[in-house]
């Protein structure tokens, strides 16, 4: 963000997004729901001068050559739920990339389509059916996350009951914030800037052990989130922010280096 107009907070929600997906079958906490801190992130601004996109392609850019090859699998976009079962069944762990919303907003308006239902259920299960006469969709053990860029018109649009009844705004982790113009020509970013976090973000992955790892909560961080909890509004509004809030434990833990869920954490 000291290099482009983008502003930092959608690239640090890009970067967790990205991370999440990774994460997904590796990590989660000590607790019955064993969350996966996949997210389903979507920046909203302005078109063109908030520079979403832009900052989506620099951090899927950079964890492209910070990882081996194929370990990242990424999709830039879908146009049915028959076409994303087919991208899941060659790579279950999935970034799902939509550089503008609403490619999938008029996609999931069509009437008889599914891809609204698919990805909405692929948020908190990794399995998808439906069958009628013609054809059927089997989705088992997939990952899926969601990265995507929107404006403040597209996201108007989904206030409608085809989006509400099913629940999918509330399974959307949005970021609102504004570009700044500070560089007609940005210049490139020195590669002893991004060595280090590259490196940094190869130690973090490296660090993990074998097998899927269940962080423990301390107990005076249990009793903070106790504390959220129960104070939180019953609302439609408020919904899934708890489940929002299990996946950000484990992330800003792995973020950190941390092998538990602290205070501070």
């Amino acid at each position: 963000s000291h290099y482009l107009e983008s502003p930092w907070t959608f690239f640090a929600m890009n970067f967790l997004t990205c991370l999440g997906n990774l994460l997904a079958d590796r990590v989660t906490i000590q607790s019955e729901l064993q969350p996966e801190p996949r997210l389903y992130t979507v920046n909203v601004g302005e078109s063109a001068d908030d520079r979403k996109s832009e900052s989506i392609k620099k951090t899927i850019r950079f964890y492209e050559i910070t990882l081996e090859a194929g370990a990242f699998k990424v999709c830039f976009g879908v146009g049915s739920a028959e076409g994303l079962a087919k991208r899941l069944e060659e790579n279950p762990r999935l970034l799902l990339v939509f550089d503008e919303l609403k490619a999938f907003v008029s996609k999931s308006q069509i009437e008889g389509a599914i891809l609204l239902p698919c990805v909405t259920s692929l948020f908190e299960d990794s399995r998808f059916h439906s069958v009628t006469k013609s054809h059927s969709i089997d989705i088992e053990e997939a990952r899926l996350s969601l990265l995507a860029a929107s404006t403040v018109e597209t996201f108007s649009r989904m206030w409608t009951p085809a989006f509400l009844d099913i629940g999918f705004l509330n399974r959307l982790w949005l970021v609102k914030d504004h570009g700044e113009k500070k560089y007609s020509i940005p210049r490139e970013i020195p590669e002893y800037e991004i060595k280090p976090l590259r490196a940094r973000l190869g130690e973090l992955l490296r660090g993990l052990p074998l097998g899927k790892v269940r962080l423990p909560i301390e107990e005076e961080a249990r009793t903070l989130f106790d504390e959220w909890y129960f104070s939180l509004e019953r609302s439609v509004f408020a919904k899934r922010l708890d489940g929002y809030g299990l996946r950000f434990m484990i992330l800003l833990a792995v973020n950190e280096g941390a092998s538990r869920v602290s205070p501070e954490i």
